[in-house]
């Protein structure tokens, strides 16, 4: 099926949000054992070297006062707080969301292990908005190093980088319908395949937060929107659309088939010094009468990634017929 709001960048595009779009393949020199969702403690240890690597604040500083970058007045010139922060997004993105969205993802390939051999290979999918130049060298010599003297979890299993390629594409907002009209062709038979761990919340009857463990179409869509108005306010940019309209035709989308399975991995965070179980859910669903001009946001949204820990890449999707 063809990405219809994505395409390779072409000179003139400079007022169109950008993707660096990479792919690393990293090959295991010391083997262990591994969870089977590794974008939390892969994302950790990167983002951690980046900043050692580019952070301007004084060292003894820079994990206290400056954890979370908030204030920092090196913000939005900085390498690491362009990529890993939302307070780095536009003023735009708080419109859209209490935390914003990230400008990076990073994903590696799920489910992996549970155990990693020496010569066993791990692939790595970049997604990232608007970088500043020479970001990617800098991103790569962070992984190089976390991955060679450090590695992930307790076996600290460790990589070298064997290939690595971009790609820059352009985030096209005329290619995103705004609104739905009378004689909008339907699509009879769409299967979203999860790529990756989908956290998505909502409420119970308490008030509380909970995992959605059986998303509808209309739930993707509106994660989908959700992210994309974020990574475009990255940009500076706001998407007007006609919000009923679009979020009613979801909303009448019926599933025809679903084959979820609940996934819960623990999470340790070295910035809170806290761990959690990430509920979150995997598997396909397949949905029927949708009006096309619901797909493009739903491409884009897998494409970029949508729910919590999208940074770490969970959130990803594909769409078949």
């Amino acid at each position: 099926m063809t990405m219809f709001a994505l395409r390779i960048a072409k000179p003139g595009d400079d007022d169109m949000p950008m993707i660096l779009a990479g792919e690393i393949v990293l090959s295991c020199t010391h083997g262990g054992e591994l969870l089977p969702w590794i974008g939390p403690a892969f994302r950790g240890v990167v983002a951690r070297r980046l900043k050692d690597r580019v952070c301007r604040q004084p060292q003894a500083e820079r994990e206290t006062r400056w954890a979370h970058c908030k204030g920092c007045p090196f913000l939005n010139s900085c390498i690491y707080g362009s990529a890993f922060e939302t307070q780095a997004s536009s003023e735009l993105a708080p419109r859209f969301g209490s935390d914003g969205a990230r400008a990076i993802t990073l994903s590696p390939e799920f489910p992996v292990g549970p155990y990693l051999n020496r010569n066993d290979t791990l692939r790595i999918i970049i997604k990232w908005i608007d970088p500043l130049p020479d970001a990617w060298p800098l991103l790569l010599a962070a992984i190089t190093h976390a991955m060679a003297e450090e590695g992930i979890g307790p076996d600290h299993v460790r990589f070298n980088i064997d290939s690595t390629s971009t790609t820059k594409m352009t985030l096209d907002a005329a290619a995103l319908p705004t609104t739905l009209s009378a004689d909008a062709h339907i699509l009879n038979n769409i299967t979203i395949s999860l790529g990756s761990p989908l956290v998505l919340n909502t409420r119970d009857d308490s008030g509380r937060r909970a995992s959605l463990q059986h998303p509808r179409f209309a739930d993707l869509f509106r994660a989908s929107v959700r992210t994309l108005r974020q990574l475009f306010a990255i940009s500076g940019q706001t998407l007007e659309i006609d919000w009923p309209a679009l979020n009613a035709a979801a909303e009448r989308i019926p599933t025809i088939h679903a084959n979820y399975q609940p996934f819960r991995q623990h999470k340790w965070s070295n910035r809170t010094l806290q761990g959690f179980d990430v509920h979150a859910v995997t598997g396909s669903a397949a949905f029927a009468d949708i009006p096309a001009p619901l797909i493009p946001w739903i491409q884009w949204g897998g494409f970029l990634h949508v729910g919590t820990h999208r940074v770490a890449g969970a959130g990803a999707w594909r769409l078949s017929m």
